[in-house]
């Protein structure tokens, strides 16, 4: 803990000297834009989905964000001044529902009449769907396309902590709710199984319609492609799945540009300025619920704290300029009493104003338990979400301890006070009260509120949740959620509901307003280190909690690549 809080003092005094840089350099340089130019538009690494990401250069402005990119990419499609819209692609380390949400805004770019040329430096699936967006895709002559369709890998530790003494022991209300079995078993029980690939199922399809209409391919076609990848850039070329092999030079060549006519995104929109509209609160839930603060550090995922989303909520809810909320939920779930103390807030203020959610890549499990009381729900068809389901447990570190000689005294008051002790395991009648603490929860708690929000029968909504996991596109056809689109269909269906008139734009206000890099890192110095036992604390990252409680997440952390 002392080297973590010495490299975040180290951090703190980086921010400061970041903040005062960059406070002289926009004082001395104010953007000004050629009278004509591109746009280019750079996708490398994590975005993030609240304003005021980390930029990783001192001097650099920070990272745009994903409502951001969204944004500018639209500003861009009315500005008569751009000739074209650069699209360099080398890593997109982000979901395939905010992935889908770039391309959708590209997609209005060539609506415009602006051309949209994509460059990939290298890249996989993801990078290659969004790219086919493009009137152009060029590769660089030394690059490659890992097309070869989608995976999801799960792992399971249980041979490995039995090897070194540990046990998990977890309740679960669901079959479906799998978020345990990575611990408990050796392998997908057959529920697990049958959520994972419906979920590949419609991610795949929703791939390859994208792709194959924006490279103007049959699907069996291109279906033929993914199948006999990977390529060399020789090979994309000959199959037709990139128009050429270029350098970026080239690329600005073709569009009969130089240098200085090559304007960024983040420099488009500094210069655009602020857009006038109805106000309306961009409220984000992003990262695994907690109780307490919200964290988001580099390096470092971001956390969704109870107390700042409530007070977030409050502040947005209570100021009259502020017309409606447009709640955006990343977040895979977490702790059931912090997603509850977020539920509320939500309540209250679709009660004052309209609330409109959009859910990214994941909503699942808490993270659609927050959703749930507002006016309206939008998914992209490749949102993770559902997963309606509840569980408790511990790890049990008893026979490690036993190997290594670790001896821990107890000393207690109370039958049941060492209950979440990681030094024994649970004895039958604590499973059983466990298990009836849970059902409780599920039925009067996750599931009652879920037919209140979407009103549905009590009993429907059990049939879809049970733990299972939907993507978007059959959670709209299930009626867990409205209607399919992203933030600016959001944005929409917020007017809407406002009662703007025709041709009225909201504008997104970030509450709470963004914060810096220093008062980030200021915070979280100041904050207490945890105590607590010391397996369930180096295990914390992996989903098994340490709070004693029980928790509301789908069933893994899930990559599908």
């Amino acid at each position: 803990m002392a080297r973590f809080r010495r490299a975040l003092s180290l951090l703190f005094i980086m921010a400061i000297v970041s903040a005062v840089a960059g406070g002289a350099l926009s004082w001395l340089t104010k953007p000004r834009l050629p009278k004509r130019f591109v746009v280019e538009l750079v996708i490398s690494g994590p975005l993030r989905e609240a304003p005021g990401g980390v930029s990783l250069g001192l001097l650099e402005v920070e990272r745009l964000s994903l409502a951001e990119v969204a944004r500018g990419l639209r500003a861009v499609a009315a500005d008569p001044r751009v000739r074209g819209v650069l699209l360099r692609i080398s890593s997109v380390q982000t979901g395939w529902a905010a992935a889908r949400e770039i391309r959708r805004a590209l997609h209005t770019v060539r609506q415009s009449g602006i051309p949209v040329i994509a460059l990939i430096e290298a890249g996989g699936d993801k990078e290659y769907a969004l790219a086919s967006v493009a009137d152009s895709v060029f590769l660089l002559p030394a690059g490659y396309l890992l097309l070869d369709g989608l995976a999801a890998e799960v792992g399971f530790v249980k041979g490995v902590m039995e090897k070194v003494g540990l046990e998990a022991q977890i309740e679960r209300v669901g079959a479906y709710k799998s978020a345990p079995e990575t611990y408990t078993r050796t392998g997908m029980s057959d529920e697990f199984r049958l959520s994972i690939d419906a979920l590949l199922d419609d991610m795949f399809e929703a791939y390859v319609v994208d792709a194959a209409e924006g490279r103007r391919m049959p699907r069996d076609q291109f279906r033929a492609r993914v199948d006999a990848g990977p390529f060399s850039a020789d090979d994309a070329l000959t199959g037709a799945l990139v128009d050429g092999l270029r350098y970026r030079a080239q690329v600005l060549e073709g569009l009969d540009v130089d240098e200085r006519e090559v304007v960024s995104l983040e420099r488009f929109l500094a210069a655009a300025g602020n857009h006038h509209g109805t106000r309306v609160a961009y409220v984000v839930v992003e990262g695994g619920i907690t109780p307490g603060r919200s964290s988001d550090l580099p390096f470092a995922e971001p956390t969704a704290g109870s107390e700042s989303l409530a007070e977030a909520l409050r502040e947005a809810r209570e100021d009259d300029g502020l017309k409606g909320v447009l709640l955006r939920v990343n977040s895979p779930g977490g702790s059931a009493t912090a997603s509850d103390v977020i539920w509320d807030e939500v309540r209250r203020t679709a009660e004052v104003k309209p609330v409109v959610v959009s859910m990214a890549d994941v909503a699942a499990s808490g993270g659609y338990y927050v959703a749930m009381p507002a006016n309206m729900i939008l998914a992209e068809a490749t949102t993770v979400t559902g997963s309606i389901g509840v569980y408790a447990g511990k790890l049990v570190a008893e026979g490690l301890y036993d190997k290594i000689g670790y001896h821990v005294e107890v000393l207690k008051r109370g039958t049941h006070a060492d209950l979440f002790s990681e030094t024994r395991p649970f004895t039958e009648d604590e499973r059983e009260t466990l298990q009836k603490m849970l059902l409780s929860f599920y039925h009067s708690a996750f599931i009652a509120k879920a037919a209140e929000g979407r009103e549905m029968a009590s009993d429907r909504i059990d049939s879809l949740g049970r733990g299972r996991v939907w993507s978007g596109l059959r959670a709209q056809a299930n009626g867990l959620v409205d209607t399919l689109g992203g933030i600016w269909d959001a944005q929409r269906e917020l007017a809407r509901l406002i009662e703007l008139p025709p041709g009225g734009e909201v504008v997104l206000v970030p509450v709470p307003k963004p914060r810096s890099l220093l008062s980030r890192a200021a915070e979280l110095l100041l904050l207490s280190e945890r105590d607590g036992p010391v397996i369930s604390r180096l295990t914390a990252s992996y989903g098994i909690t340490p709070e004693p409680g029980i928790s509301m997440r789908m069933p893994c952390s899930l990559d599908i690549e």
